[in-house]
C-alpha cells in the first residue's frame, strides 16, 4: 500500500517490477500508467477518495485476478472501458463519483458475478442498457446523478436479487415494474427515482430542507 505518501505527478517507477503485489491502496493526484496492467497478482486495487485524473486505462482488463476494485471519487474522464468486463471475480464495481462520460456499455451484462453496481454522479449518457439483465446476482444499482435518457428497461425485472435501484437525477421515463417492489429487511423499499417521470408505486425520491441536507419522501 502507499496510503499517506505524498504522490504528485507520478508512481515510482520500481513499484511496476513489484509482479508479485496483491494490494494496491492510495489516493494521491496522479495519472494511473498503463503499467498498472503489469501487476497481474493484484487481487485488490482501492484508488478512492483521491485526485485521480486522466481515463481508466484499458490495461485494467489485465488485472484478472481482482477481488475488489474501488476507483470512486476522484475525476477520472473519458469512457467506460469494455476492458473491464475481463474482471470476472469482481462482486462489486466503484466507478462512482467520477467525471466518467459516454455510455454504460452493453458489455458489463456479461459480469455475471457483480453484485454492486455503482456508476452515479458521473455523466454518462443514453439508455440503460438492458444487457445489464445478465448480472443475474444484481441487487444494487446505483445511476443516480448522469444524463441517462431513454425508457427505465422493464427486463430489469427478471434480475431476481435486485433490491436497491437509485435512477434519480436522471432523464429516464416510463414505469418502474411492480415485481421490482421487493422490501428489504426492515421492510422497505430502495427505489428512487424522478416522480415525475417514471411511474412507480413504491418508490421515493430525494427531498432537500432550506436548512441544508435531504431526506427521502415517497413519490405523490
Amino acid at each position: 500500500m502507499l496510503d499517506g505518501n505524498s504522490l504528485v505527478g507520478s508512481l515510482p517507477s520500481e513499484l511496476w517490477k513489484s509482479t508479485q503485489l496483491k494490494i494496491l491502496q492510495f489516493s494521491h493526484q496522479i495519472r494511473l500508467p498503463t503499467e498498472l496492467g503489469l501487476l497481474t497478482a493484484l487481487s485488490i486495487l482501492v484508488l478512492s477518495n483521491g485526485s485521480l485524473f486522466g481515463s481508466l486505462p484499458t490495461e485494467l482488463g489485465l488485472l484478472t485476478r481482482l477481488t475488489s476494485f474501488d476507483l470512486r471519487r476522484n475525476a477520472f474522464t473519458g469512457t467506460i472501458p469494455t476492458e473491464l468486463t475481463r474482471l470476472t471475480g469482481l462482486p462489486d464495481l466503484h466507478l462512482e463519483r467520477n467525471l466518467l462520460t459516454g455510455r454504460i456499455p452493453s458489455e458489463l451484462g456479461s459480469m455475471t458475478n457483480v453484485k454492486r453496481l455503482y456508476l452515479g454522479g458521473n455523466s454518462l449518457s443514453g439508455p440503460i442498457p438492458t444487457e445489464i439483465v445478465g448480472m443475474r446476482q444484481l441487487i444494487i444499482l446505483d445511476l443516480y446523478n448522469n444524463f441517462l435518457t431513454g425508457s427505465f428497461p422493464s427486463e430489469l425485472a427478471g434480475l431476481p436479487e435486485l433490491k436497491y435501484i437509485h435512477v434519480e437525477g436522471n432523464q429516464l421515463f416510463g414505469t418502474i415494474p411492480s415485481s421490482l417492489c421487493r422490501p428489504n429487511m426492515h421492510g422497505q423499499y430502495n427505489i428512487y427515482i424522478d416522480c415525475a417521470e417514471i411511474v412507480c408505486t413504491c418508490c421515493s425520491f430525494a427531498r432537500h430542507y432550506d436548512q441544508g441536507g435531504y431526506g427521502y419522501g415517497p413519490c405523490p
